[in-house]
């Protein structure tokens, strides 16, 4: 698949045996191998109402927190026990609706210092929300959506994954959903675990859902993810880069399109001046 990281996250409703994490930990740091190839330890975290959340380690023996312990068993709590360690949260096919067994994101229990990045795009389909009949998830909930969250102020990166239960990183036809899964790309400064992670957790991050496009973004010289104080105009720069041709480059702004370009060559660079309201 050339990828440069993965996370195989492990995955259960409950607890698992010590030995199978003690597994995992090992074959974690078994292949990664610094400038080449990085692995992340992982596991996710199940909720049938506030949602499934993948936690992702820096590395080394960290902790399995399952949402059967009371310690771990509400968002508010398993943020607590991570915050201040090297660990980050990604919140999984948010845009479904919550109370199934697998549910959204309730938005209003995400903080965002922990819970930094959200799946726009699986095997489960687009959690976007901007086009519904974009390869839409088999139940919507439009308020659960990333764009809604996006709207209401909760500061998240996006990224794409696999979200597959047979540990075959972007997808595998043998999986019951009808979509393959999608790639998270990273602006890292190189290809070391620690690189990476800081990238993610300052959510220098973008979501592909198959073909690898290089993508920068700025606005007035701040990278994808920045926070930056209010300015009354916005310098906005685009660069992107294709296998093939580009057909459509939207920019958005509060989940409206504000500009649209048809490129019809794979490389494309805009410039735009935005005075925002």
């Amino acid at each position: 698949k050339r990828l440069d990281f993965v996370s195989v996250s492990v995955q259960s409703h409950g607890y698992h045996e010590n030995d199978k994490w003690a597994i995992v930990k090992h074959l974690n740091e078994r292949f990664l191998d610094e400038g080449s190839f990085v692995t992340f330890l992982g596991f996710e975290w199940q909720h049938s109402h506030y949602g499934d959340k993948v936690i992702h380690y820096l590395g080394g023996d960290q902790p399995y927190l399952p949402v059967d312990d009371g310690r771990y068993s509400t968002p508010a709590k398993l943020y607590e026990a991570l915050r201040g360690s090297d660990a980050l949260v990604i919140s999984h096919h948010p845009g479904y609706p919550l109370d199934l067994h697998v549910p959204g994101t309730d938005w209003s229990s995400v903080e965002t210092d922990v819970d930094r990045l959200a799946e726009l795009w699986s095997m489960h389909g687009s959690a976007e929300g901007y086009d519904p009949a974009d390869r839409p998830l088999r139940s919507v909930d439009s308020q659960n959506s990333v764009l809604n969250a996006l709207r209401a102020g909760v500061r998240v990166g996006l990224v794409a994954g696999s979200d597959t239960h047979s540990a075959r990183p972007c997808g595998s036809a043998r999986e019951p959903l009808k979509y393959w899964g999608g790639l998270a790309a990273v602006w890292a400064e190189s290809l070391t675990r620690r690189s990476i992670f800081e990238a993610l957790w300052a959510r220098r991050t973008y979501a592909l859902t198959g073909a690898r496009i290089v993508l920068e973004f700025s606005v007035n010289g701040s990278p994808m993810g920045s926070e930056i104080p209010p300015a009354d105009e916005a310098q906005i720069v685009v660069e992107a880069h294709a296998p093939r041709d580009l057909a459509k480059v939207e920019i958005m702004r509060n989940g409206d399109v504000l500009h649209i370009a048809s490129p019809g060559k794979p490389d494309c660079h805009l410039e735009l001046s935005d005075r925002p309201d």
